[in-house]
Parts: structure tokens; sequence; C-alpha cells
């Protein structure tokens, strides 16, 4: 019926806008009819959103508890990590070989294009980018097992320590490797990074991680300066 009056209304101009008009005017007049009976009954309202609350929480507690699962979004991010001491040039070097490697997916069809980030964060030893492959429909093997064929020919380059990850299947999560976790204890810097070592290994024996690696590295020499300033001050030095 209405396609039909649609139809007719080209040879009347004027009438489908009266029709439009006239079922707004119905819309407006429910609506007005739905909120009077809301400010009339507002113990009703109350009582509604009451129900509503009350339902929440065995909502919530009967509620599956499970990670995102991966979605094939047609691209497989990385971080890289080089030795504290490395420079932007060192990055650059090994991170050739990340793109050679990543090209080799070029011959199946599976590769469209990359942007890598070198200095990511402020610091000259990381490396961060993405590959973008083709879109599912024109490749045969899925995201999961590019992503396992790219971190298993990453992990054989010397000179940067590489994670391979998807793309968060949901949005807002925050930046960084998928799982991240912050070791607290009420010991010195020395025997936490011989925890974080000891949980490193255990994890990288279960088989179940392909990488994993700590944030804070205390292997880097330094060197402290204790400046006896009377003797400074006696010199004229500031």
């Amino acid at each position: 019926m209405l396609a039909a009056r649609v139809l007719h209304d080209k040879e009347h101009p004027g009438r489908f806008e009266l029709i439009a008009e006239r079922l707004f005017e119905r819309l407006a007049h429910r609506y007005a009819q739905g909120l009077h009976w809301i400010l009339e009954s507002p113990s009703a309202v109350m009582a509604f959103a009451l129900v509503v609350l009350l339902c929440l929480l065995p909502m919530f507690m009967l509620s599956q508890h499970e990670i995102a699962p991966d979605e094939d979004q047609s691209l497989v991010l990385i971080m890289g990590t080089g030795p504290q001491t490395a420079t932007v040039d060192y990055t650059e070097t090994y991170t050739h070989e990340v793109v050679q490697i990543a090209e080799q997916l070029k011959e199946t069809g599976e590769y469209d294009h990359s942007f890598l980030y070198l200095g990511f964060n402020e610091q000259q030893n990381s490396l961060f980018g993405g590959f973008k492959l083709a879109e599912p429909e024109h490749r045969k093997r899925g995201q999961k097992e590019i992503q396992a064929q790219l971190q298993a020919q990453f992990s054989e380059i010397a000179g940067l320590q590489i994670a391979t990850f998807p793309a968060p299947s949901l949005p807002g999560t925050g930046g960084g490797l998928p799982i991240q976790f912050i070791i607290t204890a009420n010991a010195d810097y020395a025997e936490m990074d011989q925890v974080a070592d000891e949980l490193i290994n255990r994890g990288m024996a279960t088989g179940k991680f392909a990488f994993l690696r700590k944030d804070v590295d205390f292997t880097r020499p330094k060197t402290t300066l204790v400046i006896n300033r009377e003797r400074a001050g006696d010199l004229g030095i500031s």
C-alpha cells in the first residue's frame, strides 16, 4: 500500500508530504500520551527501574566470563625490542629482515601492505608495526595460521625480540601486548628481576606462549657520580 501510494504521489506533489505529516503527528501524540502517563505515575516508573536494577546483578553473575575470541581482521601487529644500547640505525638494520620475511607472503597473494614505526614510544631500540593481509576471501589460510608462521620466522632474527599478535577484537582495549601483568613484592629490584626471569622460563616451558619478555632490564651498565660540592666550590666550579 505504501509503495503504491508513493508511486501514485509522483503525479500529485504534496500528497506524500501530507501522509508523512500525519504519521509524525500520530507518533507525537503517542509520545505525549506516554510522557503524561510517566509524569502522572512516578511510583510505577520507580518500581520498573528498581526491577531493572535488581535484575542486573543475577544477569552479571550468570553471564559467561571469557576472553573475546580473535577476529580475522586481516591484520597482524608486531612489537620488537632490541638491546638497551641499540640505536635507530641498529633497529633499522634488523627491520629490513622483518620486511623481507613478511614480503614472502606476496608469493601466495596473502600480503597487501605494511607499516613500521622505529623508535616507538620514544625508545630507539623499539619497533612497532603491522602487516595488512589480503581479505579473507582472497586467501586460503586464516589470520591465525599466518601469524603463527610469522612468529616462528621472526623468532630467528638475532637482533630483535619480536612478538606478533592480532588487533583487539573489542575497541577501547589498552595498548601493548594482549596479556600483561605487573610483579609487586616487598623485595629489592635484583630479587624481583630474578622472579621475573623465573616466571618467563616457566611460562615458555608450558609451550602455551610464543613470546614473553620483561619491560625493565637491569643489564645496562650504569655509573653513579658523587660530587664533592665543597671541593668543587673551592675550585670555583658551579
